[in-house]
């Protein structure tokens, strides 16, 4: 198929049948001369079931989430794991019975922990967006690959989430509502590390400070950015944190790459030879 795998499997009682897939599954009945797909990540199509996105995951059959990963064969019967769910089918692929339904796993990148509210956190998981928590209740603030999440620390309403690259969303009101707040220029493939770094400044709250390849700052918790400097190695930067005793001190790296800012982000310089001398 013309299509990445990282899910194949045989079925151990007939070898002409068998399983191929990654973001869809795909089926063969001939030993892999041919394919067909039977799963579809997105089903806004009516093809594949009407009504409402609940109704079709239940009834559909064809709905067991994005990114396949293990898949094997038992007796006859085949399961995978996805990034979702875990399934079974009894018919060689045509259909599929989520065994999972109702847990809750998340693949979790980063949590974000309000500091003033002790029920309130904000966490994004793989290819199961952002989710907010609530006192008795989660918000799903946003779907595909959530990453970074941060939480005002004097106001748990107002927060920011992030997609895979550094693409950012705000909401002011605890996930009832969002509006894009991406530095100009950057988000998606290129533009941010795969979980691109988002801070808030620990001595003054509103301002946030944003690092792809360039450091970007925020003084009004995301409205507007400006561009403020960026290291001296090339590439995206991996990983920064801001001193919490002095706001003009960061630390950036990329791989074996690291490097100090004393002005606030404008300029930086390499710390690796300074350490590598203490070891």
């Amino acid at each position: 198929p013309p299509k990445n795998c990282l899910g194949f499997a045989v079925n151990d009682l007939d070898t002409s049948k068998m399983v191929y897939g990654y973001v869809d599954i795909e089926t063969s009945a001939d030993g892999g001369r041919t394919f067909k797909q039977v799963s579809w990540w997105s089903l806004g199509n009516a093809n594949h079931g009407s009504g409402s996105y609940q109704y079709k995951l239940a009834n559909s059959g064809h709905y067991i989430h994005a990114d396949l990963h293990p898949a094997i064969s038992v007796n006859g019967t085949f399961y995978v794991g996805t990034d979702g769910f875990f399934c079974k089918s009894t018919d060689n692929g045509g259909t599929w019975k989520i065994l999972s339904q109702g847990v809750g796993i998340r693949d979790n990148y980063c949590v974000g922990a309000s500091q003033s509210n002790h029920y309130r956190s904000i966490t994004g998981s793989q290819d199961n967006g952002t989710s907010i928590k609530h006192e008795s209740t989660w918000i799903e603030f946003n779907g595909g690959d959530g990453m970074e999440g941060i939480i005002h620390p004097l106001n748990d309403d107002w927060m920011i989430g992030s997609y895979q690259y550094g693409s950012r969303f705000r909401t002011k009101n605890g996930g009832l509502s969002s509006s894009g707040v991406t530095p100009p220029g950057q988000g998606g493939s290129g533009k941010g590390a795969w979980v691109a770094p988002l801070a808030y400044d620990p001595n003054n709250h509103m301002h946030l400070y944003n690092f792809s390849e360039y450091v970007y700052k925020s003084k009004n918790f995301g409205s507007s950015w400006d561009s403020i400097g960026d290291p001296t190695f090339s590439g995206l930067i991996g990983e920064a944190a801001i001193a919490e005793n002095n706001s003009k001190i960061i630390i950036v790296s990329r791989g074996s790459s690291i490097e100090k800012s004393i002005d606030g982000g404008v300029s930086f310089s390499s710390i690796k030879a300074l350490h590598t001398a203490d070891t």
